[in-house]
């Protein structure tokens, strides 16, 4: 029973965020327009084919016939056998489509269409009345006309561009499509779904927004949106499918003033902007030229990179949607140094507005940076942001709250590279101890030197840098001691030692083991660094060992003594068990002295 409960509250929230939802829908926009067909003239021109009026004549029957009967609902189309073909599928803006044309022919879309019958071939291409956009044009080949009519009605949605309205919901974009369900799922169905975004029925630039999951919510189909690009959408704006064509787009990248670049890194993604080597594409040369290939038939993520101080910086990162285009892409990518120069002209007031866009965005990108602390690269976005402020005259509040956020950088930056350093004299401090352990105290005096000129912020004389000090007075002294009873002492105990055994001890070599641990102990300042605790710890064990064997060696010969009939045999026997027993127990004299270390 208690799962029913939980069941019929969570259906309850549900239903109660999916109202909210609509409303919030119902205030933005007219509910009425996701419902209205799309309104389309289609002026197509055959050339090239006998009976040219007749054949006109049955393509627009089949193609009107075709039109209605797939999309009855969804297109509201107009029909025209016009030459005016030409001026949609051959203008470079919409400055170029006649007023008189355009006052004539008020729909929303217009599709031109020519036919070349001797080449089996066709090109369309779309224009959208109330945003002023084209679509890429469309190159089809065919066998009859029907092939050709089945191909336009197929690939007509995808070249007008399914239509969108973004809504705003508890800090959620969601896209609300226009048409029924089936066709939405036609057309989202074939490649990706990355969508135009427009304002006021203006594109914005470089700012695209991709849909997931297709949702149902009373009589609409939507779906939760990401964007790509800088604008953040306010939930008013509108949005066109992109029709991909795939294949190569021809870039340059130039300057401010148009020369091209030379020098930059290019790499593309389709998952990201991202500088991996494996999406490395080349360098541009003295013509600052290249090219990208779309294979997948969506939005390319293109990262330009300039090495600036040692540190390969992303100069430009944009979204390219391939067009095939035969005339270059123009792209400005400009150093610190050309910012400067820039600086020094006259800017007007729409320069000004997208130097101050662009200061936003590398603002952006430097705290972007400063999160994955990646602070070289945040302050060289500063930098940017920094010298393009400079004839921004009217705006002392950003360049206020740029010189706050830089002094926060690099205090940030100071701090890592001190880290940095210190992780440097650690290492260096540990190889210091290894040198010491080994007697090489002239190579660990220049690495404890070394550490110390490294170690970060040495005027504070914190507990580390002090650390520091005191290795390098200790190792000094070591020095100085090398060639005294100390250092030989330290040999004898680190070293010689180890070359006895049981069989090669003898009184003399106990007694000068005894003399060193004597010698040490003088000094009685085992709490110093590089004290000799250690090398009469090292020293203690091997002893105890020796010990060890040399008890079992006079063991032996007691044991011989003991079954030996022979009285030189017994003579020499108890001599030998005597001179080991002896010398076992000056070690262990030896050895209780070191238990008090």
């Amino acid at each position: 029973m208690r799962w029913l409960c939980t069941l019929i509250i969570l259906t309850s929230i549900f239903a109660q965020k999916n109202d909210e939802l609509l409303q919030a829908f119902h205030r933005a926009y007219d509910a009425q327009t996701l419902q209205k067909p799309y309104s389309t003239a289609i002026l197509y021109k055959i050339f090239d084919m006998p009976y040219h009026e007749v054949q006109q004549h049955i393509f627009q029957t089949q193609l009107e016939n075709a039109i209605s009967q797939k999309y009855k609902n969804n297109y509201s189309s107009q029909y025209y056998n016009t030459t005016l073909t030409k001026k949609i599928l051959r203008a470079q803006s919409a400055k170029d489509i006649p007023s008189k044309m355009r006052q004539a022919i008020k729909q929303e879309y217009i599709l031109a269409v020519e036919v070349y019958g001797y080449e089996r071939s066709a090109i369309l291409r779309t224009f959208c009345n109330t945003t002023n956009t084209f679509s890429p044009i469309v190159k089809l080949s065919f066998v009859t006309h029907s092939d050709l009519v089945k191909k336009i009605n197929d690939i007509m949605p995808q070249i007008f561009g399914l239509q969108g309205m973004l809504v705003a919901h508890n800090k959620e974009l969601y896209l609300f499509f226009r048409g029924g369900a089936p066709f939405t799922k036609s057309i989202l169905d074939k490649g990706d779904h990355t969508f135009y975004l427009f304002r006021n029925n203006v594109r914005i630039a470089d700012t695209y927004v991709r849909s997931g999951e297709l949702l149902s919510l009373s009589t609409y189909i939507y779906s939760k949106v990401d964007v790509l690009g800088a604008y953040k959408p306010r939930g008013f704006e509108t949005a066109q499918k992109i029709y991909f064509t795939g294949g190569v787009q021809k870039i340059q990248l130039v300057d401010h003033q148009g020369q091209p670049q030379e020098g930059f890194s290019i790499f593309t993604s389709y998952e990201g902007f991202d500088d991996d080597q494996e999406n490395y594409r080349g360098t541009t040369d003295i013509s600052g030229r290249f090219e990208l290939q779309d294979t997948q038939k969506a939005p390319i993520f293109l990262t330009i990179m300039k090495n600036i101080n040692k540190v390969n910086f992303p100069i430009v990162r944009k979204h390219i949607i391939v067009e095939n285009q035969k005339s270059p892409l123009k792209l400005v990518a400009q150093t610190l140094e050309e910012i400067q120069a820039m600086g020094k002209q006259q800017l007007s007031q729409r320069q000004l507005t997208r130097v101050k866009n662009e200061v936003v965005q590398r603002i952006l990108q430097a705290k972007s940076y400063m999160k994955s602390a990646d602070l070289e690269k945040a302050i060289i976005s500063l930098e940017y942001a920094k010298n393009l402020t400079k004839k921004m005259k009217k705006e002392p509040s950003l360049k206020s709250a740029l010189a706050k956020l830089e002094n926060v950088y690099q205090a940030a930056l100071r701090q890592k590279k001190a880290n940095r350093n210190k992780k440097q004299c650690i290492a260096l401090l540990k190889q210091t101890d290894e040198k010491v352990n080994e007697f090489q105290y002239t190579e660990a005096l220049e690495l404890a030197k070394k550490a110390q000129k490294l170690w970060p912020f040495p005027e504070e004389k914190n507990q580390g840098y002090q650390e520091i000090v005191k290795r390098i007075k200790k190792i000094e002294v070591l020095l100085l001691q090398e060639n005294t009873r100390f250092g030989k002492a330290r040999i004898l105990l680190s070293r010689t030692v180890f070359t006895f055994n049981a069989q090669n001890i003898t009184e003399t070599k106990i007694e000068d083991i005894i003399q060193a641990v004597k010698i040490l102990n003088e000094q009685e300042k085992h709490r110093e660094i590089y004290n000799d605790r250690y090398v009469l710890l090292k020293s203690r064990s091997f002893l105890d060992k020796l010990a060890g064997e040399l008890m079992e060696i006079a063991n032996y010969h007691l044991q011989k003594y003991k079954s030996e009939e022979n009285t030189n045999a017994r003579r020499e026997a108890y001599k030998n068990y005597e001179k080991h027993y002896n010398n076992s127990k000056k070690i262990d004299a030896i050895l209780r002295e070191l238990q008090k270390i």
